[in-house]
């Protein structure tokens, strides 16, 4: 970890949306306390915007996440990757580096149940989700409390209401995306 008084060094895995319009924007808003240090993303050509922008060394910016964490040289880590955090978690849990994983944390039981055990003893690992202080969920929470809990539960639907596409992220001023994706486009179906 970080000596008092030194800003914590993150490598951030997954370049997509949620980085991009909230992650790395408020590391740099308080970049009094946090320092990007390494970067990586299944697309070479959004590694090289954001490294640049947010001053990461060309040779702190990675293609491949596992790589990127085995490197080393960062106090914490930001999952921000599609698909499950569980790999990449334990190995960034592993090094004795805390973990902060975008949702899902893991696929299945087992895989948590893994994670489980990898993270006794060491550093956070914390699964963030923004979407949990949101009113209508916290009212959701409410309600299910009042019928008796999540067991009385067989099926949940969600419709979420909000601008869609290009109109919902006009406020983060996104640069066109290298891969040729709309603005808040997630690109590849692969980790990024």
């Amino acid at each position: 970890m970080t000596e008092p008084g030194k800003r914590i060094r993150i490598a951030v895995a997954g370049l997509g949306v949620i980085a991009r319009t909230v992650h790395l924007p408020l590391l740099q808003r308080r970049s009094d306390l946090f320092e990007i240090v390494a970067l990586s993303d299944l697309s070479p050509a959004r590694v090289a915007e954001l490294g640049h922008r947010y001053g990461v060394e060309p040779g702190r910016r990675y293609a491949d996440a596992a790589t990127m964490l085995t490197d080393g040289g960062h106090d914490a880590v930001l999952l921000a990757i599609s698909g499950s955090h569980g790999e990449l978690a334990a190995l960034a849990l592993r090094s004795g580096v805390p973990v902060l994983c975008e949702k899902p944390l893991a696929y299945t039981l087992a895989e948590a149940a893994r994670l489980t055990e990898v993270s006794a003893g060491t550093p956070a690992l914390m699964v963030g989700y923004m979407k949990q202080y949101d009113p209508a969920v916290a009212e959701a929470a409410r309600l299910l409390e009042e019928i008796g809990g999540a067991p009385r539960v067989h099926a949940v639907e969600v419709t979420v209401l909000h601008a869609g596409g290009d109109r919902q992220l006009e406020f983060a001023n996104l640069p066109p995306d290298p891969q040729g994706h709309a603005a808040g486009g997630a690109g590849p179906a692969t980790p990024r």
